[in-house]
């Protein structure tokens, strides 16, 4: 139920396709994450929606979603930025697919050691490169190509504002970003630092990465919240290289972010162009 999927179920449904759609978490929006922790609010995924393209941003008016100065933010959470098209869904939520296999011209899905009780004419995987390639194995033997990179995120919230200079942070950090007014911040490291570190636990490296802040900042105050957390497949730097991988024709499609590049655009990008290949077959 992030931006791919959520354009390949769209696109499919108003063709007419029935549709069921998986999701392992509760919410909705992939990276496109919000952490809420009492008034405060943390965009730790995806800040914003950078726009390139005029389709993508008609795409987004068409959900009544504005672009303004190239990309398109929620006020109340990049996480309910999608809201409006999930709602359109039947999302099965809190499902995670372990296994997917081919039979006689279907697949077959199952969650933990239980199978579904029905089949499927087609799968389309809108998850991370590495996770799919664990699900269909040599069905989409491309998926090798793929290079993601990990990404730890610090999440840091204060009872006042502080001043901090975003174009000042040095490694571990890559990139700091105030959530409203300068109370709370993001903190998202840098491939090689999250790499290094990337099996210590979220308590851990919150207290790890509040200090190495405090190295760099100055004295700062203790925080009213810390957090931590870890994308471990937060963007591809070496993306297949386009818009998806699998075949219409054997009804196994498999896509997102990481086959044309970092944005969540390229994710939109993926999934209407899954969409439309099989549209074209068995529309």
């Amino acid at each position: 139920a992030g931006i791919t999927g959520l354009t390949v179920a769209d696109r499919l449904v108003r063709a007419g396709t029935e549709i069921v759609l998986f999701d392992k978490s509760r919410g909705v929006g992939g990276r496109l994450a919000t952490r809420r922790a009492g008034d405060k609010r943390f965009n730790h995924g995806a800040p914003q929606l950078h726009v390139t393209s005029a389709d993508f941003q008609n795409w987004l008016a068409g959900l009544g979603i504005a672009v303004v100065g190239g990309a398109a933010t929620a006020p109340n959470g990049m996480s309910r930025l999608l809201r409006p098209l999930a709602d359109r869904f039947d999302i099965q939520h809190g499902v995670e697919i372990t296994s997917v296999s081919a039979s006689g011209g279907a697949y077959q899905l199952a969650t933990g050691e239980t199978a579904l009780p029905v089949t499927y004419r087609a799968v389309i995987l809108t998850i991370p490169a590495p996770q799919a390639a664990k699900l269909v194995g040599e069905m989409a033997p491309e998926l090798s190509q793929v290079r993601m990179v990990p990404i730890w995120t610090l999440l840091v919230g204060f009872d006042a504002p502080v001043s901090l200079r975003p174009d000042a942070v040095t490694p571990p950090f890559d990139k700091a970003i105030a959530q409203g007014s300068g109370t709370d911040w993001v903190l998202h490291c840098t491939p090689d630092a999250s790499r290094e570190t990337l099996e210590r636990s979220k308590s851990e490296m919150a207290e790890a990465l509040f200090d190495a802040l405090r190295a760099q900042a100055g004295p700062l105050p203790d925080p009213s919240y810390l957090a931590a957390h870890r994308w471990r497949y937060a963007y591809a730097d070496a993306p297949l290289g386009r818009p998806f991988a699998g075949s219409p024709s054997d009804g196994l499609l498999i896509g997102g972010d990481w086959t044309l590049g970092p944005r969540a655009e390229d994710g939109w990008t993926s999934g209407r162009a899954m969409a439309e290949a099989w549209l074209s077959l068995h529309a």
